[in-house]
Formats: structure tokens, sequence, C-alpha cells
């Protein structure tokens, strides 16, 4: 009686053994079909080297911004289009400079980055119990705005802070868009006046999308205004990208209706 019942588990045993060596087989050819079409395109598709990270078309106004933080002690204003490469050109020419600068971290002006943040981080760059840290930690005899400006630029100009690098961006948040001065007088505006009006043993750039308008003509501060790339450097900018005669063409043309942008390009 059982012998029949284990030919017929020993043949269903066997049909799934066959079965499952069939589909093995058809996985293993899948793969190596799927690995042919890989190797086969991968072949076909042309290598390029992903884009690096370049700099073009500057060198006037790198030259001038070394040669103001080398040599200037006023303010250096750094004015252009937003995404037109500000702060690479302050990167660059940092690079090119031999003696190194301490830098401080960089101060975007904002909704919530204003006259607080400006003070503590001059304080907190110059040596413990400076005069301006005193006079913050006074919470009676507080400093008038004019009073503050001038203790805020004497700790600029204090030696310190020789060679030390403060930056100071969103300045465009500040500025009237009808005469590009400032538009209100607070104790903010009032402090920035005087540094863009001040001469300094430390370096101080403002970057900014609008060029500030200054209603004097003494001490003010060193302009670098920034536009797009000459048409002469679009080559160089070209080939990092690898572009094809068509995509080159189409690219000239936004370079055109943009004059250089390079976010445009």
């Amino acid at each position: 009686f059982l012998l029949p019942l284990a030919f017929q588990l020993r043949k269903i045993h066997h049909i799934k053994t066959r079965g499952m060596d069939l589909m093995n087989t058809l996985s293993e050819q899948i793969s190596q079909k799927k690995e042919q079409e890989k190797q086969k395109k991968k072949q076909e598709t042309p290598k390029f080297n992903a884009p690096v990270a370049t700099f073009v078309g500057r060198k006037e106004e790198t030259e001038n911004l070394v040669d103001a933080l080398q040599n200037s002690t006023r303010a250096i204003f750094i004015h252009g289009p937003s995404g037109i490469g500000k702060h690479c050109l302050l990167e660059e020419a940092i690079s090119k400079i031999e003696s190194p600068l301490r830098r401080v971290p960089e101060i975007r002006f904002g909704f919530d980055v204003g006259i607080d943040t400006l003070l503590s981080r001059i304080a907190m760059a110059a040596p413990p119990k400076n005069p301006l840290a005193k006079a913050l930690a006074n919470k009676q005899g507080r400093l008038t705005p004019v009073e503050m400006a001038k203790l805020v630029v004497k700790q600029l100009n204090s030696d310190s802070l020789k060679d030390t690098l403060f930056v100071f961006s969103g300045i465009e948040h500040l500025l009237d868009s009808r005469d590009h001065s400032f538009y209100k007088e607070r104790a903010l505006e009032i402090i920035l006046l005087a540094i863009l009006g001040g001469e300094f043993q430390s370096k101080v750039v403002f970057i900014s999308e609008q060029k500030f308008q200054s209603h004097t003509t003494e001490n003010t501060p060193v302009f670098i205004p920034l536009l797009g790339i000459k048409e002469e450097f679009w080559g160089d900018f070209f080939a990092r990208w690898h572009f094809s005669e068509e995509q080159n063409a189409l690219a000239i043309k936004f370079g055109h209706r943009s004059k250089g942008h390079p976010v445009a390009m």
C-alpha cells in the first residue's frame, strides 16, 4: 500500500527539483543578459568628467579686491546682481593674499539678524573684556547709537583685530530701492554708516545686490562692481560643461539675454 505512494512522492520531488533548476537557469540567463546590455550601453555612452568649479573672467575685479584687502584701510563694498559671483570673488581674492586673514563668521542681515548680532560678533572677535564687550554688558549706562557707533569703529581699528576679516551681507534689505541709501535711521543704520565711512586695521567687506549711495565724498568705501562674465571668457566657461554644438549655441543665446550672468548660462 505504501510503495505506490513512495513512488509518487519521489516523482513529485523530482519534478520540483527540475523546476527549481529551470528557474535558476532562467534567472542566470536574465542576469547575464542584463549585464551584457549594461556593458554595451556603457561602451556606447561617451565618458565625460563631471564639470568642476571654475573661476573665469574676473581678473580685473580680483586684482582690485586683492589690492583693497592688502593696502586699503577703508571698508570694501562688493555689489552686483544675485548669483553673479560676489562670494566667489571674495574667496578667490582671499586665496591670493600672501598673509592669511583671521576670519570671523559672516553676518547676513535679515529678519532675525540685526544690531545685536553685529555688536556681539565684533565684541567676541576681540580679546575678553574689551571696551565694546564692557559697554554691552553694562545694563545701567547704555550708550547712545552715535556713541556706540564710535566705539565700534574704535574697536575695529584696534591692534587686537588687525588683519581680521569681517564680512557683512544682506545690506540690500536695509537700503531704499529709490536712492540706495538707508531708508531708516535706527541704531543699526547709524552704526553701519560709521563703519562704511571709517578706516580700520581690520578688514571689513560688505556684500550687497545694490550699491550703497553715500551722501558724502569723504571716507567712502572701496566700491567693487560685479557684472556678468565678458563674452571673451564664455568659451572657457562652457568648456567645463562639455557642451555639444547645439547646447553651446543655446548657452550663447542665454548669455546674450542675461548679459553674461553665470547662473543663466
